[in-house]
């Protein structure tokens, strides 16, 4: 067995976490030590319940590991182990930092500045123009996005960077070999090419509910700081920002309608001190001693005429249909028709679905 087999081997015998594999590397000196243990020591052991002790005991087959292993290198998967160089710095200070990193594509770099973009599955279309709109203005700017590649908010802050030409990182709750949700394939696929998808957990492990709080404290250390675009109350989100508050991270949060249910869990979290971000501008100012960033965000003012103003003014990131329009603004059918052509086709307003529209973007 290689080195990096063993670390292989320990890294995915079920039930036995970082912080159990490091005791045990502390207390019996080596991988190579804790391999050839006799099963009389194993059983003796007071670091491992019974579970942990059956399961390290059967793990031990040398051909299977040796198949996994080769099977790994033939998808093209890299591993970083937790003595090597280039192991994630930013993941140091996790008190249970993971013992071996699995990725397709790259790691984020290490000299460039990130940020974590965290939300509901079920977003309304507001949060999804927010997380398209912040995260490719975030690209813009030269700041890599880390995020869940989970539906809804993970996968639109990655399709934000990715359509900007930035980097972004998805950290998975399961093998890097698999997709999961298999709906966001594409952005998968993409993210090799233009970032990488990384995760903790051995190729080949299913996505299971219990992975998902563990790869959110991976989420929480690789960002500089953590946004929040919209959660409910009781969200999986916030279990994130909990970590990256132990961690001193800087939290910001979307606001959004006082009634939205969507946004109880970002006004809780701006109520309680995390910082209100309105535009990308709020939170590119936490990061202005980064010298490589595109500062202050490109863009200029939009030149409408007053028909389209109206129009314009009239629109927010909550679809309306033509008819609300024509009664806010007075024009007839066909005017408010003709301002929105011209508005979709310069991209500054887009059909949310069938004669509703939205502003596509924030300006």
């Amino acid at each position: 067995m290689t080195k990096r087999e063993l670390w292989f081997w320990l890294s995915g015998i079920p039930g036995i976490g970082a912080m159990t594999a490091r005791a045990l590397l502390k207390e019996y000196g080596s991988l190579e030590e804790l391999w050839k243990l006799k099963t009389e020591i194993v059983e003796e052991s007071g670091l491992m319940n019974l579970r942990q002790k059956n399961a390290f005991l059967y793990s031990r087959e040398k051909d299977a590991i040796k198949r996994r292993f080769d099977e790994m290198t033939r998808l093209r998967i890299e591993m970083v182990t937790c003595e090597e160089d280039i192991y994630p710095s930013r993941l140091k200070i996790l008190y249970d930092a993971p013992i071996v990193i699995y990725y397709k594509g790259k790691l984020p770099d290490e000299d460039t500045p990130t940020i974590s973009m965290v939300g509901a599955r079920d977003c309304s279309g507001y949060g999804r123009e927010v997380a398209l709109h912040f995260a490719a203005s975030f690209a813009d700017a030269g700041i890599q996005v880390i995020s869940g590649l989970a539906r809804g908010i993970d996968g639109f802050s990655h399709q934000g960077a990715l359509e900007a030409n930035g980097r972004t990182f998805g950290v998975l709750g399961c093998g890097v070999d698999q997709c999961y949700p298999r709906q966001n394939l594409d952005l998968y696929l993409e993210m090799m090419e233009k970032g990488g998808v990384l995760s903790e957990m051995i190729p080949q492990t299913k996505p299971l509910p219990a992975n998902f709080p563990m790869r959110n404290r991976i989420i929480a250390a690789l960002g500089d700081a953590i946004l929040v675009v919209e959660a409910r109350e009781e969200s999986g989100s916030l279990i994130t920002v909990d970590q990256g508050l132990e961690l001193g991270k800087d939290i910001y949060a979307i606001p959004g309608r006082i009634m939205d249910p969507l946004s109880a869990g970002c006004h809780h979290l701006i109520r309680n001190g995390a910082i209100l971000a309105q535009s990308p501008a709020d939170v590119l100012a936490g990061f202005e001693h980064y010298e490589q960033l595109t500062l202050p965000l490109s863009g200029g003012k939009l030149v409408l005429d007053s028909k389209e103003e109206k129009v314009y003014a009239c629109l927010d990131l909550v679809p309306k249909n033509t008819q609300f329009i024509v009664n806010e603004t007075d024009l007839t059918p066909q005017e408010v028709m003709e301002c929105l052509d011209r508005l979709e086709f310069r991209g500054q307003v887009r059909e949310a679905s069938r004669g509703y529209y939205m502003k596509a973007g924030l300006f």
